[in-house]
């Protein structure tokens, strides 16, 4: 019985923790992606995006990596609130974005429970053509 709820608080405890959320500091006031300012149209798409794609998200412990960044989005949100978004290209050709929030945490656990400086998400092709394409790639 004891094996039953302790396997039940498990499995639940890792549901909460997954069920998180990213902080974006959108709405985005200013924003530039490698040396090009964003126009505000941009500014607008990316936040329509990225508030579309807060799901899949999960928390980092580090914040670099040694795989290639194929794409930098700095976005500055209201009360100067920065947020980065890099897409890292794998060794295997496969993307995903790394998110820096805006504060202190980029994501949350489900409750506040865990917190991440970083946040990151696999990214489907479709989805970088679609960021490609609001930033004019």
């Amino acid at each position: 019985m004891k094996k039953a709820v302790l396997g039940c608080f498990l499995a639940l405890w890792s549901v909460v923790a997954f069920a998180g959320r990213i902080d974006v500091g959108a709405p985005f006031v200013a924003g530039d992606a490698g040396q090009a300012a964003l126009s505000a149209d941009q500014l607008q798409q990316l936040s329509l995006w990225l508030k579309q794609h807060r799901t899949g998200w999960n928390g980092l412990l580090t914040e670099q990596s040694n795989e290639p960044i194929q794409l930098s989005i700095h976005l500055e949100g209201a009360q100067d609130r920065a947020t980065g978004l890099v897409v890292v290209l794998r060794r295997d050709g496969s993307h995903y974005l790394r998110l820096y929030g805006p504060g202190q945490w980029a994501y949350r656990s489900f409750g506040g429970l865990v917190k991440y400086r970083v946040a990151s998400r696999e990214l489907t092709a479709d989805e970088l053509a679609a960021l490609d394409k609001i930033l004019g790639v």
